[in-house]
């Protein structure tokens, strides 16, 4: 599978093969075009292909511009839904101070095997791209062990009251920022999208074609500027696709900063 080797492989090698792929083949093509089509024929239209150039390259500017912004703008909201929800873990852990002891010490270890649960299992099948729902299972189920024991817990005091609706509130948080990252691993950029941002790409070095230079290294040179300044957005779109996958990719960070706090904190009295 092409997103696999894509992911699984460093940025800067994948950056390499596509700029350098796409150069090569943007170079193969002008000199076909040029073996076919006269460049004097080519320079009597170089004002009208100047003209119809400008206006396809604004509008594939404009396209890749705008997947670039909503692929980073998704980056940006799954790395902020994994740090929400490595936070209500953390919150829920410190809010256990708050309940009787018994009580406390099946929040706790619920929390601590979720914890463990989403950096061990979790996060090295998203970074694998293996984001079936059957993967996020166990993850639900201690979420849901947890709401159950929350839920069920009486009161004694005014202070518990509280401190057990600050719990399910730090629930129902960590349940959307949990659902949050997992659309975010499981959605990217449709196929169709990448059609379009295929055939834009042609379209436009193509019609680099259809001037006619006295040069044709020069014409060369800037063919292949063209290609590169294009493919180096369409890497940039790559690697952000995947939020989980990849070198440039969100780690768990967050979740190991609450995971070393559960460990090394203490909740008796000093």
């Amino acid at each position: 599978m092409l997103a696999n080797w894509v992911y699984d492989h460093p940025t800067w090698l994948v950056g390499s093969v596509i700029v350098g792929g796409s150069v090569l083949l943007s170079m193969a093509g002008l000199l076909v075009c040029h073996r076919f089509l006269e460049p004097e024929l080519r320079r009597r239209h170089n004002d009208i292909a100047g003209f119809l150039i400008a206006v396809i390259g604004v509008l594939y500017a404009v396209l890749l511009a705008f997947i670039a912004v909503a692929t980073w703008e998704t980056y940006t909201k799954a790395g902020d839904a994994a740090g929400n929800e490595a936070n209500a873990v953390g919150n829920m852990f410190f809010d256990t101070a708050g309940v009787p002891e018994a009580e406390a010490e099946r929040y706790r270890k619920l929390l601590s095997d979720y914890v463990r649960h989403v950096i061990e299992i979790e996060w090295p099948a998203q970074h694998a791209g293996h984001t079936e729902e059957a993967r996020y299972r166990e993850g639900w189920n201690l979420i849901g062990d947890l709401n159950v024991e929350v839920s069920h817990f009486e009161p004694k005091t005014q202070g518990e009251s509280n401190m057990q609706a600050k719990l399910l509130q730090d629930l129902d948080l960590l349940f959307s920022s949990r659902r949050t990252r997992q659309l975010a691993a499981q959605s990217h950029i449709p196929e169709v999208i990448w059609w379009i941002i295929l055939w834009g790409g042609m379209l436009t070095v193509g019609f680099t074609y259809l001037f006619g230079p006295p040069s044709l290294s020069m014409h060369l040179t800037m063919t292949a500027g063209v290609a590169a300044s294009l493919t180096l957005v369409i890497v940039l779109i790559v690697t952000f696709d995947y939020p989980f996958r990849g070198e440039v990719t969100i780690g768990t960070d967050a979740f190991q900063a609450v995971a070393d706090t559960m460990e090394s904190y203490s909740f008796k009295p000093k």
